[in-house]
């Protein structure tokens, strides 16, 4: 049997959603805690990265890594060998649009406690409101490629790999 590994290479602490693995179009497991656990793994700092364990006959497979909105989701094909270990880590592309969108949020917080006037609270719309909508062009442009995948292959870890006496 040949060994599929599967790692999550997100940095990020805050609100890590969890991710459906498909192989060959059958959902084969979730990625990341649901329900209760969820929010037990969003408080505590510092998260390992995810890591999926899969077990598999060798052969050729279609890897889908979908985000929980259907529509997110980015595809890889795999050929997995006996042997050698395959390694499939992948990271979604918004690292820069979760800087404007925290960014955006303190701003939205602030004019909620501070009054801006007339001119600042208008240019601060038109700003936010045009952010939001270049921010929905680029989440329908890129949605079939969401996340980055990196596929590479190791020699299988293990027993075998020590050296006989």
């Amino acid at each position: 049997m040949a060994t599929l590994l599967i790692k999550e290479s997100s940095e990020r602490s805050l609100m890590r959603l969890p991710h459906l693995i498909e192989l060959n179009g059958q959902t084969i497991g979730v990625l990341g805690a649901v329900g209760k656990d969820a929010y037990k793994e969003m408080l505590r700092p510092n998260l390992p990265p995810r890591v999926a364990r899969i077990v598999l006959p060798a052969g050729h497979y279609t890897l889908c890594i979908r985000s929980l909105f259907r529509w997110f989701y980015a595809t890889a094909e795999l050929q997995v060998e006996e042997g050698r270990q395959t390694i499939v880590t992948f990271t979604d592309k918004e690292k820069y649009w979760d800087w404007v969108f925290w960014i955006d949020m303190a701003a939205w917080l602030l004019k909620l406690i501070l009054h801006l006037g007339r001119p600042w609270s208008i240019i601060y719309e038109i700003v936010s409101d045009g952010l939001l909508l270049v921010w929905l062009i680029h989440e329908i442009a890129i949605r079939k490629t969401y996340f980055k995948i990196k596929v590479e292959k190791n020699e299988a870890s293990g027993f075998s790999n020590l050296p006989m006496a």
